[in-house]
């Protein structure tokens, strides 16, 4: 079934050569060329693409739901959209030939984004290019967000990152929230902003200052940053 109420309707990543999967997960890809496959992905991944579907009224992302996606070209596809798709997915020298045949430059440990604000950064710029590639305003892009995707947009108003750019846990966001003070203190202690990973069990320090993202005023600006490096390039 497709969650079209939820905080995506599609969660796109790059499946390695020889995977297998359940059939709960759907996957697909170009018949023509691997970059067409990485612009598929690209798309999927997009908060445009998410609203097609969800307005589409289909129950499920088989192959006559994902044939309505849009796949716009163009220097804001190429050099914008899919380069961060890969930084996205491109986590592990597994996705090094990957990368590698599709920007030209080798792939390196620094070349992903691995923190939660880094990686939302990095999702607006997709947003935003494939906003400009299909011809949507920033306004309507901003305004897609804001009504149909509530779940994400509630989210985006209480996540905290840590001042390394680290997504504050839940719990210790919960205790913050209810310790913190108008004059900005910084009420927990470190051991109260020690959290550790409940599957490794490695000890993490969530170090102040505490900040919210909001995604509108960074989607803007990387609208505007796009257009502006599209329209002196042309």
């Amino acid at each position: 079934m497709a969650a079209t109420t939820g905080y995506r309707t599609m969660y796109p990543a790059v499946l390695p050569p020889g995977t297998e999967h359940v059939d709960a997960v759907f996957s697909a890809s170009s018949t023509h060329s691997l970059r067409g496959t990485i612009v598929l992905g690209a798309m999927a991944a997009s908060l445009l693409a998410d609203f097609q579907i969800r307005v589409s009224g289909k129950s499920d992302l088989r192959g006559d739901t994902g044939s309505i996606l849009s796949l716009p070209s163009g220097l804001a596809i190429d050099r914008l959209a899919v380069p961060a798709y890969l930084r996205l997915n491109c986590l592990t020298g597994a996705y090094a030939p990957l990368w590698e045949e599709l920007t030209e430059t080798e792939w390196t440990p620094e070349v992903p984004v691995r923190t939660t604000k880094d990686r939302w950064h990095t999702e607006n710029l997709l947003n935003a290019a494939v906003a400009i590639a299909l011809g949507v305003g920033i306004e309507d892009l901003v305004m897609i967000y804001r009504t149909q995707f509530p779940v994400l947009y509630q989210r985006d108003k209480t996540d905290l990152v840590d001042r390394n750019g680290r997504g504050v846990p839940k719990d210790i966001t919960k205790t913050h929230t209810k310790a913190a003070t108008a004059d900005g203190d910084e009420p927990l202690s470190v051991e109260e902003r020690t959290w550790a990973h409940p599957q490794s069990g490695v000890e993490y320090v969530f170090e102040y200052p505490f900040t919210p993202l909001d995604r509108e005023a960074d989607l803007r600006d990387c609208y505007q940053e796009i257009s502006e490096q599209l329209d002196s390039q042309e």
